[in-house]
């Protein structure tokens, strides 16, 4: 019967670490959605923001073509990453967020930096996690940080949106 209460603490824990992650997902989802009007603004030209996001496979290649095309027939290049970004709330997630604050994004568009640091629970990912592809966020906990863990000795994890659920999934 030892056994039993001991998963009953675990179940616990999980769920509640559960319900940090969703309201940390939520958090971040908000200041995107508030923002997307800066982050649009940031972004200046659609390369590389655009071609990263195809090829990963958050937008098509229909989707590539067609936003392409818009700023191609001079529609303001904000205005169609403000489009492209309001795509992307269906799938907003930590991988997004990796791809949209990649080095090679943040060295490209510099304003998209101040977004980067004010943004909430946001992974940060080296040049060579971006070159291999998705893996663990890291804190933003500076260089040599470790991956984030559940709240320990009264100190709050500062990434809780690796498995986050998306809302109505």
């Amino acid at each position: 019967v030892a056994g039993r209460g001991s998963g009953l603490s675990s179940r616990v824990i999980t769920e509640a670490w559960n319900s940090e992650e969703q309201a940390h997902y939520e958090l971040s989802f908000r200041y995107f959605k508030e923002n997307k009007v800066e982050i649009a603004s940031a972004i200046t030209k659609p390369f590389p923001f655009l071609m990263s996001l195809r090829d990963r496979g958050f937008i098509s290649e229909q989707k590539y073509k067609l936003f392409q095309e818009r700023c191609e027939n001079l529609v303001p290049v904000n205005r169609v990453m403000y489009d492209v970004l309001s795509d992307l709330e269906k799938m907003f997630g930590q991988p997004l967020l990796r791809v949209m604050f990649s080095p090679t994004n943040l060295k490209e568009y510099p304003d998209l930096k101040e977004i980067f640091r004010s943004f909430p629970f946001v992974p940060q990912v080296s040049d060579e996690e971006q070159e291999e592809g998705p893996s663990e966020p890291q804190c933003n906990g500076g260089e040599g940080s470790s991956p984030c863990s559940p709240a320990i000795n009264g100190q709050e994890p500062q990434d809780a949106l690796r498995a986050s659920p998306r809302p109505g999934v």
